[in-house]
């Protein structure tokens, strides 16, 4: 993904976009958004060739190829003993490619900077799995749990902003921020000018007129069969019609700005408690918990005291013009609040009532 402060993939550019309670307007399931032609046009075919999904929605970070053999894997075995991704990068760059004069990956940077910063080794992740034990650029303080994983850059940038996605299609996105933060040859795919100080960007002989970074990927080679089976796992998951990750990102700052992004049954490793639990605790022992960075890492609005009850219970929203208040939203089933909150504009009324943070004793 692209994100002006460091993942420059990150997490979708077809991600969602405003409120779930607007999803008529800002979003449909992928496979119409690709076969109508709201990401570019009607008729160019892109639900008959998949890979327009992982080059479109993260603009030119990637760009998928048919060769097996000169794709990157966003994914492999974690038994494996060593990073097989290594072996694309010197059949690519060739022995010598100009960083180093080598394709050494022992070297104690990371080059992508958002969190990236020295070579970990020997860390035994508990999500990014197959980088675990072996030279990477991410640690459990940064990818410990999925939901770390998804909130790291800010609520705008999360992939589920359109509702909760089906676990077949929400794992390909943890495969890719595992893949951003953890790959060590993800930053030899820069969108950076200074050839000078970072000979290895020379080999891609791109010309660019915007200003350097250090944070934005540009066209690195992923894998045909795996952008396949991410379009397949996704086709039926909702999306932002809007097609682009910022401008998606930005129709959904706004909204959720004054909502809660944790989810209250979230339980941070190692502890007995949830992120809902978690927010009724006294100020002194929340920080306390909140100390340790799996917990933080789990719950960092909660932390950040962002995790309340904010809805008045008398607040209306309508359905087909009948009236209902955020306490009657509250009394409906799980299943059937979630698609009250999913369908209607409910959740743009009832936003912490939707996002399970309210009981009848809680509301204003």
């Amino acid at each position: 993904m692209i994100f002006s402060f460091s993942h420059a993939l990150v997490t979708v550019t077809l991600i969602l976009s405003s409120a779930p309670g607007v999803k008529a307007n800002r979003c449909k399931k992928l496979k119409r958004i690709f076969s109508e032609g709201e990401n570019g046009g009607k008729g160019r075919g892109y639900n008959k060739d998949n890979k327009h999904f992982v080059e479109l929605s993260w603009s030119d970070s990637f760009v998928v190829v048919d060769d097996e053999e000169e794709g990157y894997d966003m994914w492999f075995d974690e038994d494996l003993d060593v990073n097989p991704n290594e072996e694309v990068t010197k059949k690519i760059f060739g022995e010598k490619i100009g960083f180093e004069n080598t394709v050494d990956f022992s070297v104690d940077q990371c080059h992508l900077q958002s969190y990236h910063k020295k070579m970990a080794t020997e860390e035994d992740l508990d999500v990014c799995k197959p980088w675990r034990n072996k030279e990477s650029c991410c640690k459990n303080s940064v990818v410990g749990t999925e939901n770390q994983i998804k909130t790291n850059y800010g609520r705008e940038y999360v992939w589920d902003v359109c509702g909760k996605l089906s676990r077949k299609c929400e794992k390909y996105f943890v495969q890719e921020a595992c893949f951003y933060e953890c790959e060590p040859a993800a930053g030899l795919y820069r969108k950076h000018l200074d050839p000078q100080s970072h000979p290895e960007w020379a080999k891609h002989e791109h010309v660019f007129d915007e200003e350097s970074n250090a944070w934005q990927m540009y066209k690195m080679p992923i894998k045909k069969s795996f952008s396949d089976a991410w379009y397949e796992a996704c086709k039926d998951d909702y999306f932002c019609v809007e097609g682009g990750f910022f401008k998606c990102a930005k129709l959904s700052e706004s909204f959720l700005s004054n909502t809660c992004g944790d989810d209250p049954k979230e339980e941070p490793s190692g502890e007995k408690y949830s992120c809902a639990k978690l927010a009724k605790k006294e100020s002194s022992i929340l920080k306390e918990k909140c100390d340790k960075p799996l917990v933080n890492g789990a719950c960092p609005e909660t932390c950040a005291g962002n995790c309340t009850c904010t809805d008045s219970g008398d607040t209306i929203w309508d359905k087909r013009g009948k009236n209902y208040t955020c306490k009657e939203l509250r009394k409906f089933s799980s299943r059937k609040r979630a698609k009250m909150c999913d369908r209607t504009y409910a959740f743009s009324r009832c936003p912490a009532t939707c996002g399970g943070w309210c009981k009848n004793k809680d509301f204003k």
